[in-house]
């Protein structure tokens, strides 16, 4: 699957419908935020998009699913500020000490970077 839109605003839905489709995006679902973990299940996305209104509990059940997915994006919208919060997840196993670290070493690399 592609990307998961999740809004309470049907305009803010409206708006990036318009801006998604203008790029040729396929496989975009949008959905209410009281739907969006179950909607994670059943689509299994690679890019979840979630307007920063959408309730605090339905943000805590998307990000429980979206953890159990092998690897999305999470892009959280903030419409007043005109800005955007980008999580890279991705499942890995740690078999020795070094994977721990080399995970925190390649994560850290990449913080605090203005664009991407």
């Amino acid at each position: 699957m592609g990307i998961l839109v999740v809004s309470p605003s049907p305009l803010f839905k409206d708006v990036l419908a318009g801006i998604l489709a203008d790029r040729d995006l396929d496989g975009v679902i949008f959905t209410e935020p009281s739907l969006a973990a179950s909607a994670v299940t059943e689509t299994s996305p690679r890019v979840a998009l979630v307007d920063e209104a959408t309730d605090p509990d339905c943000v805590t059940g998307i990000l429980a699913q979206v953890r159990k997915l092998p690897a999305c994006r999470l892009i959280f919208l903030g419409q007043e500020k005109n800005d955007m919060v980008v999580f890279d997840s991705k499942k890995a196993l740690i078999n020795e000490v070094g994977d721990f670290i080399d995970a925190v070493k390649d994560s850290s690399q990449g913080a605090g970077t203005q664009g991407l």
